[in-house]
């Protein structure tokens, strides 16, 4: 245990119908092997269940601890992190949604990487027993620097892991109108001038342990989070993150890892040989793409066959050099 009375951590917790987490989730704040002065803001969602009376009670049994119950209706949970952004007054400042827990020991192993390593800004980490050793060619060591580029090809910041330097706190900001993979794009974005890192252990349990993909919640909903995630890399492009020769990796990279996980990718696609049946699958996913808008015009149908179709492990193998 680690006791720093002077460092004051704000603890951001957005919730909405968290009635039945909400106590592992503050729980888990209380536990924490560093001792010093948190403030935690527990932002109500518009909840319809108890999750409101939940936290009254709470507040009521353990009055030693530093908690604000912050009531706004249902907005999402972009607005209410942002809320809860704008009241956090913390010299760190950590994310934790309402039915996430972290282990004892992350605050204090976060906090040591920022007092051993000064030009650390954010610092997020694993969950749920994930470990990298590499990705996609990208070696992890214990301590690995994040660029925003990395992060358009896997978000390795799932928010109630982050912990990130109280001053930066104007630099973060929660796309409120964007339901799906805002968490991404916000990081995307603030890892563009700062300094990003991820310690590569699991210091998180989310979903209560479930993997981040499933048949329920957010993640059952692939096509909005596939959308979100398209949206992310246009995003990054107009911010000037990535090029045009990048944009158009990203964005063929995207949907590849979209279809192949429905299997539809294997099912069709055969890289040793070209036949109709293939052809006919990738002009039904050109025209899904382009009618919908969700690919610029400006990206040549000719591109996309000649690059994402014969020789896609070239492309892929020629950008993670150049990258």
């Amino acid at each position: 245990m680690v006791e720093n009375t002077e460092l004051k951590i704000s603890v951001v917790i957005p919730m909405y119908n968290a009635s039945q987490s909400i106590v592992k989730a503050l729980d888990s704040v209380k536990y924490q092997t560093y001792k010093c002065t948190y403030q935690i803001l527990v932002v109500n969602d518009g909840s319809e269940d108890c999750s409101k009376e939940t936290v009254e009670k709470y507040i009521l049994e353990n009055p030693q601890m530093n908690i604000t119950l912050i009531d706004q209706p249902n907005g999402g949970v972009s607005k209410a992190r942002n809320e809860g952004l704008k009241r956090a007054t913390g010299d760190y400042i950590a994310f934790l949604d309402s039915d996430d827990e972290w282990l004892p020991e992350k605050i204090e192993k976060q906090i040591s990487v920022f007092q051993h390593n000064i030009s650390v800004d954010l610092l997020g980490t694993n969950r749920n027993g994930e470990h990298f050793k590499s990705f996609l060619g990208y070696k992890f060591r214990h301590l690995t620097r994040i660029s925003a580029k990395l992060l358009l090809l896997k978000n390795f910041f799932p928010t109630p892991t982050v912990i990130f330097k109280g001053e930066k706190k104007k630099a973060i900001f929660f796309e409120e109108d964007q339901r799906f993979m805002e968490d991404a794009n916000c990081w995307i974005s603030f890892c563009k001038s700062n300094n990003c890192y991820l310690l590569n252990e699991s210091l998180v349990i989310t979903g209560a342990g479930k993997p981040s993909f499933g048949s329920s919640g957010l993640s059952s909903n692939m096509w909005e989070m596939q959308k979100g995630e398209l949206k992310n890399i246009q995003n990054a492009y107009k911010s000037n993150i990535i090029n045009l020769f990048e944009y158009c990796f990203f964005y063929i990279y995207s949907l590849f890892i979209f279809i192949s996980f429905y299997k539809i990718f294997f099912k069709f696609f055969n890289f040793t040989c070209f036949n109709m049946k293939y052809t006919i699958f990738i002009n039904s996913v050109y025209n899904i793409v382009f009618f919908n808008n969700l690919f610029p015009c400006f990206i040549s149908r000719n591109f996309i066959f000649l690059h994402c179709i014969l020789e896609p492990h070239l492309f892929v193998h020629v950008f993670l050099h150049h990258y």
